[in-house]
């Protein structure tokens, strides 16, 4: 669950602190545990990236696949990737 906090504290007792730490669990996650989070009834990790993040979009597609974990990796992945193309794309 995600309540009162801002890191996600997976059933595993895995804990993701931002965007890439799921990244990387969901690709090696147990099928189980996914399915603990994410299934035809919920998804904790919809409701995190939207209420900590306030990714609508992002969120959005985790409710829309969430019972594809290849697909969410892949969503999330390509994600994290125009984030740092649009990020590389600014001078500081």
């Amino acid at each position: 669950g995600v309540e009162g906090a801002t890191c996600f504290y997976c059933h595993d007792g895995a804990v993701f602190c931002g965007l890439y730490d799921l990244l990387r669990s969901l690709k090696n996650m147990p099928e189980d545990i996914f399915y603990y989070h994410s299934n035809k009834e919920k998804s904790d990790f919809y409701q995190w990236i939207k209420n900590i993040f306030g990714d609508e979009k992002l969120a959005d597609s985790f409710w829309r696949y969430r019972e594809r974990k290849s697909k969410l990796y892949q969503v999330l992945h390509d994600h994290l990737e125009d984030l740092e193309k649009v990020a590389r794309g600014r001078s500081f």
